[in-house]
């Protein structure tokens, strides 16, 4: 219905007085008045020539009037329109009625033509568009390829780094576990991780309170870098540093092992410093206390070895008596045979003279009685003291055996002073070893 009445429309019906439409499947009946179609009755002359296909032309006297009434029968949208024109009798509203129509359907045509045209292009364009979109469709099934995969390997990095973060908790507890001081700092000496032990040695028990303060002033109390700090150099060379430190805290003094080693990221940049302190007062304090054994030992074997000299020269005295005791019992026992004979013979001046000689012999028989029983009570002493700084001696050495055995690594000075100390342990036992079997030596001579 609207579709008819807005083509009649188009037409420019102002010069129109008269236009009806008739919708015969509804049986409604309109015309145009005021620029606007409107309902209204069916004129009684009319009726019977609407249903009838065969008339398209109605004349009809209206007093001196002909009337002449045109009848367009149209199937639109299949459905069954009239379109009726009311003329005079010359036919002129027919004429411009025809003519608009043909000018307005040479518009339309020429309109078509250029819309023709612009369909053409926007076909091309549309053809273009396409295009573009199957390129970008496919961008789009590479960016949701590229994107699944992604999501793959976000779902797998999400499992590495739950994975990571249950062995940082992990590590964590490790180093926790550690009962010495581990810490790291970054360039500018910010601490970035601290232990349990760490904390205990800086009296802090709230860790994150040391994070991000200074290393120095946190963890020894320093008001700026340690003197003994190795940072720089780590930073020039890239390896690590191990050394032994003196601290002084509380008014008690420590010998701290101290070890520092870089932390490089992705692109081999130093970006942190890990630090740990190892505690070896003890074992400081024992090698000092063997190195003071070391020089009483020394000072001891000088001493002793004067003694064997000492004792070198008793022996050459022991022997000496022993020599002038033998001669001293053969001239007794020549005087006793001289005595008898003399008894016999009844002699009495040489009685009297050999008793002398007996008397002056019994006297330094005494006399060399007396030094051989100092001897042998000096020599006996002497035994003693030796057997016992020998088991001193193997009393260190079993200590410092000790302590390298429970020492995880020990570096070239330490090694150094233990072997010169076991030397000169070892060369002395040898020494006391030499004098003991020179003793034996002499004892099986005698």
């Amino acid at each position: 219905m609207i579709d008819i009445e807005q083509l009649l429309a188009y037409l420019n019906l102002e010069e129109f007085t008269n236009i009806f439409v008739y919708y015969q499947d509804e049986a409604i009946f309109r015309y145009y008045s005021n620029g606007r179609f409107v309902n209204t009755e069916i004129p009684d002359f009319l009726k019977r020539h609407l249903l009838n296909d065969s008339i398209s032309l109605y004349l009809f006297r209206k007093n001196n009037n002909i009337l002449t009434f045109y009848f367009f029968r149209l199937n639109i949208q299949n459905k069954q329109v009239v379109v009726i024109i009311q003329d005079s009798k010359d036919g002129k509203y027919l004429n411009k009625f025809i003519s608009s129509l043909f000018e307005n359907l040479w518009e339309l045509k020429v309109g078509a033509v250029q819309l023709n045209k612009e369909i053409d292009f926007l076909r091309d364009e549309l053809n273009v568009c396409e295009k573009e979109l199957n390129e970008k469709e496919q961008e789009v099934n590479r960016l949701n390829e590229l994107l699944t995969a992604k999501e793959t390997l976000l779902e797998s990095l999400e499992e590495s780094v739950s994975i990571l973060k249950r062995s940082r908790q992990k590590m964590l507890k490790l180093i926790d576990g550690f009962n010495m001081p581990f810490f790291s700092m970054d360039t500018i000496y910010d601490l970035n991780n601290v232990n349990l032990a760490a904390g205990k040695f800086a009296g802090e028990t709230n860790l994150p309170r040391l994070v991000g303060g200074k290393c120095f002033k946190m963890i020894y109390n320093f008001p700026e870098p340690c003197k003994w700090c190795k940072y720089e150099e780590i930073k020039q060379t890239k390896n690590c540093v191990k050394q032994h430190i003196h601290y002084e805290k509380d008014g008690v003094k420590f010998v701290f092992e101290q070890s520092m080693f870089p932390i490089f990221d992705q692109e081999g940049n130093l970006i942190e410093v890990g630090e740990y302190i190892n505690d070896i007062t003890h074992q400081y304090e024992i090698l000092e206390s063997l190195r003071k054994s070391e020089q009483e030992l020394v000072h001891i074997s000088r001493k002793n070895i004067e003694s064997i000299d000492e004792i070198g020269a008793l022996k050459k005295a022991y022997e000496d008596l022993s020599n002038e005791y033998e001669n001293a019992k053969a001239k007794i026992a020549k005087l006793t045979s001289v005595l008898n004979t003399l008894v016999q013979q009844d002699t009495v001046n040489e009685l009297l003279k050999l008793r002398g000689e007996k008397k002056e012999l019994e006297i330094k028989l005494v006399k060399a009685l007396t030094t051989i029983k100092n001897f042998t009570r000096e020599h006996e002493e002497n035994e003693s003291k030796i057997e016992s700084m020998a088991k001193k001696s193997l009393y260190s050495m079993e200590r410092l055996l000790n302590i390298i055995n429970n020492k995880k690594k020990i570096d070239d000075e330490e090694l150094k002073k233990v072997f010169d100390f076991l030397s000169g342990q070892i060369l002395y036992i040898k020494q006391i070893i030499e004098k003991q079997e020179e003793k034996d030596e002499s004892k099986s001579s005698n």
